[in-house]
């Protein structure tokens, strides 16, 4: 009971008790017309007479039907099974507007909707606690013994124009070349490390994340990996759900997603950022090479001349490619 109840319950009390209105509200520091509304709703039968009661209007105008706010609940609890998916109101929001409705509330409808169910927010994950324990690695001392390459996106340009991005960082000398690919397909992506390689140089060995074999075929190799096999290239799958065995170039995802993204979400090229020698995707192998000291690769994936999709015609040996000269840059 706070202070202000306390003070309604005398007045009526002293009141009931034959003291006038006007001398206990003098007493009490309160108006006349004070002690005669809290007179006036005393009830000996209702122990919270004296509460404060809500100022809310009774009937809301504006207030949305029962039927829709049924619905964005039972959108939260179907979403809320899911453990991937979001579960804000934009996302309520797109599974509304899939069931076609004539009128979509605003947002912060729906946000007001879900605070006045009580509904909770979603628990955060705990975050990673590295065990300390050491992983089996390729050296690279030297450049092009080891690259790692990482596949991120979609990103959006706007417009809502997706968009993925091949990052592959060379260990050795800590070059990295960027590829914006219009999809994570596996002849894209075999296309895109290609036109990097044209830059760093071929490795000796490549570290991969798994999406390519996810749903790869059971009967061939993909793409990317016959690429690796007809340049000489040994190829290295980390473990599933095992990010940090590619801790470097997953390192160099998160610094893509701060400093190349703009508020948009649109990726900017042509920008270094971290002490990252970064290489466009805009430069051509013709002008590449010179700096890097790689051979050009004279053919790409799918080309028209390639006698087949994953043979690439070459000028020199991978060898000369693989030692990318001794520049700390790579474009």
């Amino acid at each position: 009971m706070d202070v202000e109840e306390k003070l309604r319950r005398e007045a009526v009390r002293r009141v009931l008790a034959g003291e006038s209105a006007s001398a206990v509200a003098r007493e009490l520091r309160r108006s006349r017309r004070w002690v005669v509304k809290w007179l006036a709703r005393y009830d000996p039968k209702d122990d919270g007479w004296a509460r404060e009661r809500s100022r809310a209007p009774r009937h809301s105008a504006n207030r949305s039907a029962p039927k829709l706010e049924a619905l964005i609940l039972a959108v939260r609890r179907r979403l809320q099974a899911n453990p991937w998916a979001q579960v804000g109101a934009t996302a309520i929001l797109w599974e509304l507007s899939k069931l076609r409705l004539r009128e979509l509330p605003e947002p912060r409808t729906i946000e007001r909707i879900l605070a006045r169910a009580g509904v909770p927010r979603r628990a955060r994950r705990e975050r990673y606690r590295p065990k300390g324990t050491p992983y089996p690695a390729p050296p690279a001392l030297r450049p092009n013994d080891c690259q790692e390459a990482d596949l991120i996106g979609p990103r959006h340009l706007s417009g809502a124009i997706p968009f993925f991005v091949l990052n592959v960082v060379d260990l050795g000398r800590h070059a990295v070349a960027c590829e914006l690919l219009a999809s994570k397909a596996d002849r894209a992506t075999a296309e895109g490390l290609l036109r990097a390689w044209s830059r760093l140089g071929i490795p000796r060995r490549l570290k991969l994340d798994n999406w390519l074999i996810a749903g790869a075929s059971t009967t061939r190799l993909p793409l990317t990996v016959q690429l690796c096999v007809a340049l000489g290239v040994t190829v290295t799958f980390i473990p599933f759900a095992e990010p940090w065995r590619n801790g470097v170039v997953e390192q160099f995802n998160d610094t893509f997603d701060k400093r190349f993204s703009g508020p948009s979400g649109s990726a900017t090229s042509g920008t270094c950022c971290g002490g990252w020698p970064a290489s466009s995707g805009s430069t051509t192998p013709s002008t590449a090479m010179p700096r890097t000291g790689a051979r050009p690769l004279t053919r790409s994936l799918g080309e028209p001349g390639s006698s087949r999709a994953w043979l690439i015609r070459r000028s020199g040996s991978p060898r000369a490619c693989r030692d990318g000269g001794g520049s700390s840059s790579s474009g």
